[in-house]
């Protein structure tokens, strides 16, 4: 294949999407997406993902051919089309549950049609493992309309951590039977093990296959570590919340009051340092259960901030509309208390805080949902409350023991229920996540790189990460207070040493 044209991917880049530059590899892989490469791709939420499989759908000369997107939740191809509607030169689309049957069949007529107008398709795995879907992907291959496969959130192909999709396994089949179409696969961050996975499981061709990542050290996100003896929510975890969002509301009416005091000043710098600071006040607060998502954002809202519950006990009227108010800062919807999979593909640039009330299952799933703080570059907190208490009711999770009903116990229930396959493999991302938690020694921004990747750097962490979390802020700090955490259980050390 002849070498990508540099001015003419800009000029895609500029008038097709209104954008001036590329960011970080952007353009190193969407030269390989259109030389026909498999592509295996982690880039950091907010780092532009999308763009690395939109505009190559629109760039190339071909007068017709459809990348079919593959993407784990609805919310997220609406988020995706949202962005895109509006723009005539880029023709996109949807198959999910929720359209109506006309909006449907005017989908399907096209991707049926001899020369399909469609050049993104956004689908759930579920529709992909389908044999409808599966024998019109066939009828499109035999006329050359099929473009690309993109898996995004690949990550959920791996058969451990607690995002894993069984539907992500089928798709194997794109490359069995469609070996000559190229595939995507796209995730903001991933170990060696979960990459070496994602390879296998999607039959990516590794004589054809470019990878291409970047640092998952993002230092403008401040990572801390609060310590409990006890993980009871009424008398440690909500109190705790209210004290965090008295401060935080305290700090925002503060920088708002400066602003307005200096509105006229000449000192530009002074009015440019408060503009930097001041913040819509978006955050998240992630527990493990439905229960205490509820039981928090009641305790919130009686404490007077705008806090509302989402998750998937909630009515599909409900959580749109959470989201859509929440999205707009609408006065009320600062904060989303949520259950893990909130967020997943969300684009909000101004998220002040993100706040795990529990302790997440794995390394990777604390890093995902953390890392939606702060896309905008701005400074942005990521807390994590951990106590052992806590820490061994997720250790049984991870031996298949559920112990209460939340939606992190029924995927692992679910999981293990009829295979006699042991969850080992996901306790490696939970003990890393431990010792991060326990960790008084060394930066956090480091000891997250070094789960994630092969080299880190050999600098001082405080100068690394510019003084961005509790460790190195004041390592002293952090010694004492993990000393309130609980005596060690045995039980703990049986299972991992």
């Amino acid at each position: 294949m002849q070498p990508v044209d540099g001015s003419y991917l800009h000029s895609v880049l500029k008038s097709v999407f209104g954008k001036s530059a590329f960011r970080s590899c952007q353009e190193d892989i969407i030269r390989a997406a259109l030389e026909g490469y498999d592509l295996l791709v982690l880039l950091p939420t907010g780092h532009g993902k999308s763009l690395t499989y939109q505009l190559p759908a629109v760039a190339t000369k071909s007068p017709f051919g459809v990348t079919i997107v593959v993407s784990p939740l609805i919310a997220l191809m609406k988020s995706q089309l949202d962005g895109l509607l509006g723009n005539e030169k880029i023709h996109a689309a949807a198959l999910h549950g929720q359209l109506s049957t006309a909006d449907r069949q005017r989908v399907l007529m096209d991707l049926t049609s001899s020369a399909p107008q469609t050049r993104l398709l956004y689908v759930s795995p579920e529709l992909c493992a389908t044999p409808a879907f599966r024998k019109m992907l066939t009828k499109m291959a035999v006329r050359g309309a099929v473009a690309r496969f993109v898996i995004d959130e690949a990550h959920c192909c791996v058969e451990w951590g607690l995002d894993f999709r069984p539907s992500y396994k089928e798709l194997r089949y794109m490359r069995e039977e469609f070996p000559s179409v190229p595939i995507t696969a796209l995730t903001a961050t991933a170990s060696e093990t979960v990459q070496r996975g994602i390879v296998e499981m999607l039959g990516l061709d590794t004589p054809r296959l470019k990878k291409f990542t970047t640092s998952v050290n993002r230092p403008n996100l401040h990572y801390e570590v609060k310590y409990f003896t006890t993980h009871n929510y009424e008398r440690d975890i909500i109190p705790n919340l209210v004290k965090f969002l008295t401060e935080y509301k305290a700090r925002r009416e503060s920088v708002e009051a400066s602003l307005q005091n200096q509105e006229g000043s000449t000192d530009a710098a002074a009015l440019a340092w408060l503009r930097r600071r001041k913040s819509s006040g978006a955050g998240i607060i992630y527990c493990r259960k439905k229960s205490t998502v509820e039981l928090v954002a009641q305790a919130l809202q009686s404490a007077g901030f705008g806090a509302n519950a989402y998750h998937a006990g909630l009515s599909q009227e409900h959580r749109d509309n959470v989201l859509s108010e929440w999205l707009a800062n609408t006065p009320g919807f600062e904060v989303v208390v949520a259950t893990v999979a909130f967020g997943m593909g969300i684009d909000k640039e101004d998220v002040r805080f993100v706040i795990h009330a529990d302790l997440p299952g794995s390394v990777e799933s604390y890093y995902q949902a953390s890392g939606r703080a702060g896309r905008d570059g701005k400074g942005a907190r990521c807390i994590l409350y951990y106590s052992r208490e806590d820490r061994d009711r997720v250790l049984a999770l991870n031996r298949g023991k559920g112990v209460g009903g939340g939606d992190e116990e029924e995927v692992v229930r679910k999981r293990y229920s009829n295979t006699q396959e042991e969850p080992s493999s996901i306790a490696v991302g939970l003990r890393w996540l431990v010792q991060y938690c326990e960790n008084t020694n060394s930066c956090r921004h480091l000891y997250l790189c070094g789960y994630f990747e092969k080299e880190v750097p050999q600098t001082p962490s405080a100068e690394w990460c510019h003084y961005a979390c509790d460790y190195c802020k004041d390592a002293r700090a952090v010694s004492n207070r993990s000393k309130v955490l609980a005596e060690e259980s045995m039980d703990y050390y049986q299972f991992y040493y």
